[in-house]
């Protein structure tokens, strides 16, 4: 019924719980993930099988990847792949050279990524090896 009911309220892992009656019932972690690609897509589902199964499904989704790929750079660099993500109360929109320089890097990254076999410490040290983040002047 509910696709993480395996773990409690406070976090903790269970595979039976205490019913209303005192019965010991056991826990249906079944699920299904609603609109993968899209969501308001809600004819589309994945069925799955707890929390473990949940984090394969999502994990094998290309959405996922990108978004990897995308928060990674973030966090490598500070700043935004394309401008898209850009937030224009915070920050400038990104330059001409900027964009082709941060879509090449995101492009190796996610080729790293493909070909470590889904390693996400392949994104990183892709994006870390990248010259305008090793030679990046502080501001």
């Amino acid at each position: 019924m509910f696709g993480m009911e395996d773990f409690d309220q406070v976090g903790q892992w269970r595979s039976t719980q205490k019913g209303s009656t005192g019965m010991t019932l056991e826990i249906d972690k079944s699920g299904f993930l609603y609109g993968p690609e899209n969501i308001t897509d809600t004819a589309t589902r994945i069925p799955f099988q707890g929390a473990k199964g949940l984090s394969k499904v999502l994990g094998s989704l290309p959405g996922a990847h990108e978004c990897l790929v995308e928060k990674t750079f973030r966090y490598a660099t500070g700043m935004a792949v394309h401008n898209k993500a850009v937030d224009p109360a915070f920050e400038p929109p990104l330059t001409e050279e900027q964009r082709e320089h941060f879509a090449c890097a995101a492009q190796n990254a996610e080729q790293a990524f493909k070909a470590a076999n889904n390693s996400p410490r392949a994104v990183m040290t892709e994006l870390v090896m990248q010259d305008f983040v090793r030679f990046r002047k502080p501001e």
